[in-house]
């Protein structure tokens, strides 16, 4: 009887899956004083007290709090992001994510790959989507009329996604 029990669970998880992979940071983190400094105040940030998501979310009609997957998916994303910044002031573009999305997505653990091979990453696309609705980041997507392909995007951070978590 136990197992026939066991049997019928497994049969309710085949259906539609909520979630392919748990967001888990798998990149490395430069050893830069700033880095270090983004990274303790990101450890105590609240995302639900962050002033722009919550605006950003009183304007959609959503729920203030935000889901825990999604906050996790967040905290793991803004941590390569992080780790993919460049932070030279000589540069030409002074806090640019310097990797593709897919790039991005696979470092922190959200890179599903379907039986034919086809990839998704939408849980990333969705915060990075997040993030520059509320203006935290600045997203630049670019057609190619050649190709007729897009270009990949490229990704700068701004001053206010690091003072939500109050540091500048």
């Amino acid at each position: 009887m136990s197992d026939s029990l066991i049997l019928h669970k497994q049969q309710e998880h085949e259906g539609k899956v909520h979630r392919h992979c748990f967001p888990v940071f798998k990149g490395k983190l430069p050893k830069l004083p700033a880095v270090r400094r983004f990274v303790s105040a990101l450890a105590k940030h609240d995302w639900n007290c962050n002033q722009h998501i919550y605006q950003l979310r009183c304007d959609r009609n959503q729920r203030v709090s935000v889901r825990s997957e999604r906050r996790e998916t967040w905290y793991v994303l803004a941590l390569a992001v992080i780790a993919n910044t460049d932070y030279n002031p000589m540069s030409e573009n002074v806090f640019e994510v310097m990797c593709s999305v897919e790039a991005l997505a696979e470092q922190c653990g959200q890179l599903y790959q379907y039986e034919n091979g086809r990839k998704s990453y939408d849980p990333v696309l969705h915060a990075l989507h997040d993030w520059e609705a509320a203006k935290l980041i600045v997203i630049h997507r670019d057609f190619d009329c050649e190709t007729k392909q897009y270009k990949a995007m490229r990704i700068w951070l701004r001053p206010e996604f690091l003072k939500g978590w109050v540091l500048i």
